[in-house]
């Protein structure tokens, strides 16, 4: 394994080009100017720590575990650590993904920010007006496909890649093997939307040929979900286990009554404030966070009363 990362560091002609091309990345995905500085300062520490310790100034996992170590921070998971070590382990792992892949992915919920060429953009725009248009998709589907396609159109440039229509089997390997560490159900749905896109790509000429059987399968268990529909006696079990002796427990039992009683959404339950609950009416009225659809549903007197 180690001699993966090696010699894909020396495509980057050394340790020092490849942490500018890593700082690049990160201007690429909208980090901010003080977070870059931050993964900087401690690639620099690393990059001193390699040159103090190694021959060589090139990337090696080796030198990853010693410089961690040095810094009293261990390969397994530590719930003792600082901020600052827990900050320099990830810090290292971002480094060590863009050594191997060439990229690192920004969470889902800030990839908006991420920047794509002209030629990307535009793409990602005719596809999302595909969406809209033809297939009326919810707003809710299109959002998440969106992030889903402007990783692997990322992706894509961050390899010189610059038309989509260069796109490669093996290309599309590799970017599945750059989401290793995402779950199997996340993963799942990245696919998924992935195959969508080049539906899209073949449908409209972009590509030449449909390149979805080239996909990846992502396996995931049936037994490894929550199930969807709940038997009542397990509902009752469930609100029964909840210790409403204390603020806290008497906030998760009133989440679940909304869950369970009216089959509020997540997204919809954390975004719920009270000028939502109308007391007088007994109602509660919200914008839904999936369709943008308005919704009311009554304030009933077990919601309304979370007993002691």
């Amino acid at each position: 394994m180690n001699s993966i990362f090696v010699s894909k560091s020396k495509c980057f002609r050394g340790l020092d080009c490849l942490i500018a091309s890593a700082v690049k990345h990160l201007e690429n995905l909208g980090y901010r100017h003080g977070t870059i500085r931050n993964y900087q300062y401690t690639w620099k520490e690393y990059a001193q720590f390699t040159l103090e310790n190694s021959k060589e100034k090139t990337f090696s996992t080796d030198l990853v575990f010693q410089f961690l170590d040095s810094c009293g921070i261990s390969d397994k998971v530590e719930t003792n650590m600082t901020f600052r070590q827990r900050h320099i382990r990830n810090v290292m792992h971002a480094l060590t993904d863009f050594a191997l892949h060439g990229c690192f992915q920004r969470r889902s919920h800030v990839v908006e920010k991420t920047k794509l060429s002209d030629n990307m953009e535009e793409t990602l725009s005719g596809y999302e007006q595909f969406c809209h248009e033809q297939l009326w998709s919810p707003l809710g589907t299109i959002r998440s496909s969106k992030r889903d396609i402007t990783r692997f159109l990322h992706y894509l440039d961050s390899h010189g890649i610059v038309s989509v229509k260069e796109i490669q089997a093996s290309t599309l390997s590799r970017f599945v093997t750059s989401c290793a560490h995402l779950k199997p159900a996340t993963l799942a749905h990245l696919v998924s939307s992935i195959r969508s896109f080049l539906r899209y790509l073949y449908m409209t000429g972009s590509i030449d040929s449909n390149m979805v059987e080239h996909v990846p399968k992502i396996r995931v268990r049936s037994d490894e979900h929550i199930p969807s529909v709940w038997k009542s006696e397990d509902v009752d079990a469930l609100l029964a286990a909840v210790d409403r002796s204390s603020p806290c427990g008497k906030r998760d039992y009133e989440i679940l009554l909304l869950a369970v009683r009216l089959g509020v959404r997540v997204s919809d339950i954390r975004n719920l404030r009270f000028e939502n609950l109308l007391w007088e009416q007994a109602r509660i009225e919200i914008n839904q966070a999936k369709s943008r659809e308005p919704l009311a549903l009554p304030l009933t007197e077990e919601i309304r009363q979370c007993p002691d």
